[in-house]
């Protein structure tokens, strides 16, 4: 079994390559991160479609590599369907893991919304719809640094926190 440095550079490579070649914030880090855990699961890979550049490219949502950390909490560690009633422990549970990647957003862009990550990375934000703000976004590096830079920070970090929260779970079973 790999080390957490290994998954977390798995993570890392995966986003960074992912969002460089691909695009998508949101796929691109939920893949890489499931990449990194061995863990896939196309349903819910395609749910984070539309996640990319502030929800489906408006830029007035969150980040989609905060938001699929945030889905891969969930994922592994919320409330089941069949535990809806009583899985308050499940739902504070990924609530704290989720303000730990708040927290690294926060302390890293100063925002977990797309256009504050922009601003962050840029210099500005832009609205992508538009064609030409579109060219000045990918002129700017958009697809060669500044994106796959924000993914694969995020998804190394989301396996971090994974980790982390794993060993522990175990621990607490001993």
């Amino acid at each position: 079994m790999k080390n957490e440095k290994e998954l977390e550079s798995i993570a890392l490579n995966r986003g960074m390559y992912y969002e460089s070649v691909y695009h998508g914030c949101g796929q691109c880090t939920f893949a890489a991160i499931q990449d990194a855990l061995g863990r896939h699961d196309d349903e819910v890979f395609k749910s984070a479609c539309a996640l990319e550049a502030g929800i489906a490219k408006y830029g007035d949502g969150s980040c989609g590599a905060y938001l699929a950390s945030v889905m891969m909490f969930g994922v592994l560690f919320g409330r089941s369907r069949d535990n809806f009633a009583a899985g308050k422990e499940d739902i504070n549970r990924v609530r704290q893991l989720t303000g730990l990647m708040r927290e690294y957003f926060l302390t890293k862009y100063g925002s977990i919304d797309c256009k504050g990550v922009q601003t962050a990375i840029f210099g500005r934000s832009y609205y992508i719809w538009d064609e030409e703000e579109k060219k000045e976004f990918e002129e700017a590096g958009a697809h060669t640094t500044k994106c796959p830079s924000v993914v694969g920070e995020a998804a190394a970090y989301a396996v971090k926190i994974i980790v982390e929260e794993q060993k522990r779970l175990e621990s607490s079973k001993l």
